[in-house]
């Protein structure tokens, strides 16, 4: 039973990140009271260009990262990754984001999408409190979300 709980945590997991090859699910551990979810890719991997679409591409060289996700059963939950730098060559060397990345962002889209859903009904500050993160950080989510949609007043951003 133990084995088919583990297998669906996987899934989930793999699920809200949208892991798929090259790059998989290397393992999960809890330290602290925190998730921590360990991505990593295939050796020999070929990833997109995300600037040309080009799959003609080498792995230059790779820089650790952590990204905050979604609360999950209650604990804090971290994705690390080992994030390559890719050799395109039609246009060089570029940073290639995985799937659950917002842009250069430290948070996951879902965890700044329900930052942003919760925004709606409740002042930042108490958001802040509830999701462990300052309210400075959650402010820079909540504007850059507004900005992505076309809102420029303060006053907008509730609608």
């Amino acid at each position: 039973m133990r084995i088919a709980a583990k297998a669906t945590e996987q899934l989930i997991l793999e699920s809200s990140l949208r892991i798929r090859e090259p790059i998989f699910l290397e393992r999960c551990s809890i330290s602290n009271g925190e998730i921590h979810v360990h991505v990593n890719f295939r050796r020999g991997a070929h990833f997109h260009c995300q600037n040309c679409g080009s799959e003609l591409t080498e792995v230059h060289d790779t820089v650790v990262k952590i990204w905050r996700h979604m609360d999950f059963m209650g604990r804090k939950c971290y994705v690390h990754m080992r994030t390559p730098r890719i050799d395109c060559y039609s246009c060089g060397i570029s940073r290639w984001t995985p799937p659950w990345a917002s842009g250069r962002s430290h948070f996951t889209e879902l965890f700044e999408s329900e930052v942003v859903a919760l925004s709606k009904v409740m002042p930042v500050n108490p958001l802040g409190r509830f999701v462990d993160e300052h309210d400075t950080r959650l402010w820079r989510i909540i504007r850059r979300h507004a900005e992505r949609r076309g809102v420029k007043h303060q006053r907008e951003l509730s609608q």
